[in-house]
């Protein structure tokens, strides 16, 4: 095969955006958001195919334009569904690759482009609906001392402690789950570390000058890092100081987990839904139910309430323009510091504070 023929073989994504694509849609007067969203898609596209080595023969190799086929498409798609990311951002991820497979076609790059159907979207349900009010959270707190997972000899706290210094965290940051409570060991989950707190009162972000005395929380969302690496710098408030301090009592190293959890973590969702049952909290809709995850909405809307763009700042959202612009010019390192400080919480989280 000659080198040109090899050349034109492995047409890039890349330079069919850059040459043809990204201009015809300047040209067509796209708003800047919508032609970052295609660039930052296709971004996670090509970082996708760079992580695999080409000695898995399970995986395909990074395709080029000319070559791509349905499978490739497939291939990434299941990738993104193991993500758990929605199916409806899915398809927006391969609508961009679409539309340069379509961009190559329409200039003569492309003799036929691969084809893949877009996955259907539901009505959202109930449960993706719910957020929980302070008086619910007051309401769970009040009856924690009836907890009874996991036990102090493999968390290092009594089960009420545990259960309330993780409400604390989840309604003050929006983390994921998992991303503080690991209770899935067969995906290997990494949660937040002892190595993600600092107690001084100087800011860790390089580039700001900001002072806390309750500390800080720096991390990267296991979820996003590959398409965002850089660490979230976040203030602690004086609820998720104190919280952190009588989790202290179970710290093993630096390295090990701020929440401890027991080697058999089966009863993580059982005792979260009895926590719900003894409190007597329960949504509205039928047949809806209060979720773990359903902690990360609720902290987004309160926080969204007290300050809009906080809630994107706090909880690290990446996938769109409107995010970047909230969390790196709306929001300021003094702005996040004095807002969130300022939040409201739960009227319950001032007991821990006497703990």
């Amino acid at each position: 095969m000659s080198k040109s023929k090899k050349k034109s073989k492995r047409l890039s994504f890349r330079h069919v955006w850059e040459t043809y694509h990204r201009p015809s849609l300047i040209d067509l007067k796209c708003t800047d958001k919508h032609i970052a969203e295609v660039e930052m898609h296709l971004k996670r596209w090509e970082l996708f195919w760079d992580s695999i080595k080409p000695s898995k023969k399970d995986l395909l190799k990074r395709p080029f334009v000319k070559n791509c086929e349905r499978k490739h498409l497939e291939v990434y798609r299941r990738h993104l569904m193991e993500d758990d990311i929605s199916d409806r951002t899915i398809n927006k991820y391969l609508g961009s690759i679409r539309t340069i497979l379509t961009c190559a076609e329409k200039h003569g790059l492309l003799k036929r482009r691969a084809k893949l159907e877009q996955l259907t979207i539901s009505t959202p349900g109930p449960e993706q609906k719910i957020y929980l009010r302070d008086e619910q959270i007051d309401a769970l707190m009040a009856v924690s001392e009836e907890l009874i997972w996991p036990k102090e000899s493999s968390s290092g706290l009594r089960p009420s402690v545990w259960w309330r210094c993780a409400m604390v965290l989840f309604r003050t940051y929006g983390f994921r789950p998992q991303e503080l409570l690991a209770y899935d060991s067969i995906r290997k989950r990494q949660p937040i570390t002892w190595a993600n707190i600092s107690f001084a009162r100087e800011s860790p972000n390089p580039s700001s000058n900001e002072s806390n005395e309750y500390g800080w929380l720096f991390y990267v969302p296991p979820k996003t890092k590959k398409i965002r690496p850089n660490p979230l710098y976040l203030p602690l408030t004086r609820h998720a100081r104190a919280a952190i301090s009588l989790i202290a009592a179970g710290k093993e190293s630096d390295n090990s987990p701020l929440f401890r959890m027991p080697s058999s973590q089966t009863g993580y969702l059982k005792e979260w839904y009895r926590w719900f049952e003894l409190a007597g909290v329960k949504p509205k809709l039928k047949d809806a139910k209060f979720t773990p995850m359903c902690l990360r909405r609720t902290c987004a809307t309160h926080l969204s309430a007290h300050r809009t763009g906080l809630a994107t700042a706090v909880c690290g959202w990446s996938h769109s323009v409107e995010s970047k612009i909230a969390s790196g010019h709306y929001i300021s390192d003094e702005q996040l510091l004095r807002e969130l400080l300022t939040a409201p919480m739960p009227k319950s989280f001032d007991e821990i504070l006497s703990e």
